[in-house]
C-alpha cells in the first residue's frame, strides 16, 4: 500500500462505526510487488479495516488486464483465509 493513499486506520476510527468502508488495496501496489508483499499488504489493510467490523477488502479502484494474476490471486486467498 502506497503512503500516498487514504490512511484506513484513520477513517476506522472517524467513520468505522458509522459506514461500511471499502477498498484500501492499491492496484499499482499489485503490480509491481511480489505475492508475498502483497500477502503482508492484505493482512494488514485487513486487520486495520476490521477493527470495527464494517470493512470490504477491495482494490482502490477496477484492478486492471495488466496486474499479473499471481499477484490478484494472492490478495483474493489472503482475504478468503482472514479470520478477523
Amino acid at each position: 500500500m502506497r503512503k500516498n493513499a487514504n490512511d484506513l486506520g484513520d477513517l476506522v476510527e472517524r467513520f468505522g462505526d458509522q459506514i461500511v468502508l471499502s477498498g484500501n488495496m492499491d492496484v499499482a501496489f499489485l503490480l509491481m510487488a511480489n505475492p508475498e508483499e502483497i500477502r503482508q499488504g492484505t493482512l494488514k489493510m485487513l486487520r486495520i479495516g476490521s477493527r470495527k467490523g464494517k470493512f470490504i477488502a477491495a482494490c482502490n479502484t477496477s484492478p486492471q488486464d495488466y496486474i499479473p494474476e499471481e499477484n490478484y490471486l494472492a490478495m483474493v486467498k489472503t482475504i478468503k483465509e482472514f479470520k478477523a
